[in-house]
């Protein structure tokens, strides 16, 4: 990502005081290459410690003439414009969501908080085109038995995405699903997905009784040969099995490679499995950088949840209707411009939480509408 300054602050001091690049990567121990992309993109080596490397930097520019306020400076320069903004997002997120106590959802015109606990059914999920398209991309992996990755930022909607299609799909009598709650997913093993996978597909073909009666197999090779059949049974009775993990950047490497291999089940010339793994940007980056799982990268479909901040005035019109209010009689037009200002990508729960502390804030100098400087008030605190 380039920096918003014209020439990059610290390459610019380095040819001040007629010091090359060269000069600054041999003295603190890493590659012209690296120090390159570090002031170019900020990108940082990976293998040394960041507090450690900018110590040494700072140190490196105060031998070469620097003043300390000077080489302070530089590296703060070389921070991203991104790791601000996770920094932002970080602050904003620690608040949380405001829950609107009832006194003030009277005063607002309320019926109902927008924006905690606020999703009874379907019908109270907002889609954007990127939702929907997700949705679809879902609901067809499940139809046609593919392998299909979901990852996005906390908060941009994949675990609602996910609730939607797990209801949509529980309404169609053709459908199987299976959803490991390990608790702890780094833990979740080949093994234990193959007895999750049993116990759900076997309670939907014979019941709680069914299960008692089984003994479940003590070899890997036995629990995916059982697996297997189960998912054989399926197939002959015109039955399509899901199986859907959330959370799954935290699965462990053996476990994310024996989903290519539960995928391969087929009967014939038919897919026996739709696998569906839904997780945060660390999944793609695993995925993607991971040698050890190339071949689950070569297999799998990955689409990105994005931020939603092109709709935002669309989010928020849909929240407020909701909660029985017109949204221009509780945020002004230019509060919604600045709510979209002050988040640059906003996800759904980054909006709900500035949007509930606005709210708050309002009812706190009892003026409504939501005003532009109301949102800066929320904002400045909640990021403080």
């Amino acid at each position: 990502m380039k920096t918003p300054y014209s020439e990059h602050y610290l390459g610019a001091l380095l040819k001040k005081y007629n010091l090359s690049q060269k000069w600054l990567a041999e003295g603190i121990g890493i590659s012209r290459s690296a120090i390159t992309l570090l002031i170019n993109n900020q990108t940082w080596p990976k293998k040394q410690k960041r507090s450690e490397l900018s110590q040494a930097i700072k140190q490196r520019l105060m031998e070469g003439g620097f003043q300390e306020e000077e080489a302070q400076k530089a590296i703060t320069s070389l921070v991203s414009k991104q790791d601000d903004e996770h920094e932002r997002n970080y602050q904003l997120l620690k608040r949380g969501v405001a829950m609107i106590p009832q006194m003030v959802l009277d005063k607002a015109g309320l019926n109902k908080d927008p924006f905690t606990n606020e999703l009874e059914s379907g019908m109270d999920v907002f889609n954007s085109r990127q939702h929907s398209y997700v949705f679809q991309k879902m609901m067809d992996a499940a139809a046609n038995q593919k392998f299909l990755g979901i990852y996005g930022p906390v908060g941009s909607g994949k675990s609602v995405i996910k609730n939607l299609f797990i209801d949509t799909l529980n309404k169609e009598k053709n459908y199987m699903i299976s959803e490991p709650l390990m608790i702890e997913r780094s833990k979740c093993s080949p093994g234990a997905l193959c007895d999750s996978m049993v116990e759900d597909f076997m309670y939907g073909m014979g019941g709680i009784s069914a299960l008692g009666k089984m003994r479940s197999p003590r070899t890997l090779e036995a629990k995916n040969r059982l697996v297997r059949a189960v998912l054989a049974n399926h197939t002959g009775r015109g039955k399509r099995a899901v199986l859907v993990i959330d959370e799954a950047h935290e699965l462990p490497l053996d476990t994310m490679k024996a989903l290519k291999r539960f995928h391969e089940h087929q009967n014939g010339f038919k897919k026996m499995l739709a696998i569906i793994v839904i997780g945060q940007e660390e999944l793609f980056h695993g995925l993607n950088k991971d040698y050890r799982v190339r071949e689950v990268t070569a297999r799998i479909d990955l689409i990105e949840l994005k931020h939603i901040g092109n709709v935002l005035q669309d989010y928020m019109k849909f929240k407020i209707e909701k909660a029985g209010r017109n949204i221009n009689e509780l945020f002004t037009t230019d509060a919604l411009d600045e709510m979209n200002r002050k988040l640059e990508r906003p996800s759904p729960i980054m909006i709900n939480v500035l949007a509930s502390h606005s709210i708050m804030s309002a009812f706190n100098v009892d003026s409504f509408p939501v005003t532009p400087e109301i949102v800066e008030e929320a904002y400045r605190k909640m990021a403080s």
